[in-house]
């Protein structure tokens, strides 16, 4: 008899397993987009690493990278000039977008930021 209650009590244990909350991927596919009024803009991201890169670009621009659990995400833009067309940054985690921005004003700043979930 308690055989069997050892026997039952394993097997509850290692059938019940697959129930559960699904389990995060180990990495995400994220990429930032800045289209729009780019001309001359100013453009600052929180690259694959955790580090800030700076760079200045002239059309739209897109970065594509691998994210970790937990990873923060974040891209800001500057328009250059007094162009009063939208400038717009987007976030995408695994295709989705996750946070986006605008800005139509004169030397307008569009930021957009968020964070992995663990």
């Amino acid at each position: 008899m308690r055989r069997f209650a050892w026997m039952m009590l394993l097997a509850l244990t290692l059938g019940c397993g697959g129930g559960g909350t699904p389990k995060a991927p180990a990495t995400y596919q994220v990429e930032y987009l800045v289209s729009g009024a780019t001309y001359d803009a100013s453009l600052t991201y929180e690259n694959e690493t955790g580090g800030t890169n700076q760079e200045k670009i002239d059309s739209t621009w897109s970065k594509k990278f691998e994210a970790k659990p937990g990873q923060y995400l974040a891209v800001s833009a500057q328009k250059g000039d007094r162009e009063k067309t939208a400038l717009k940054v987007e976030i995408k985690v695994n295709g989705k977008v996750e946070a986006s921005a605008s800005s139509n004003d004169e030397f307008g700043i569009a930021s957009a930021n968020t964070s992995i979930p663990r």
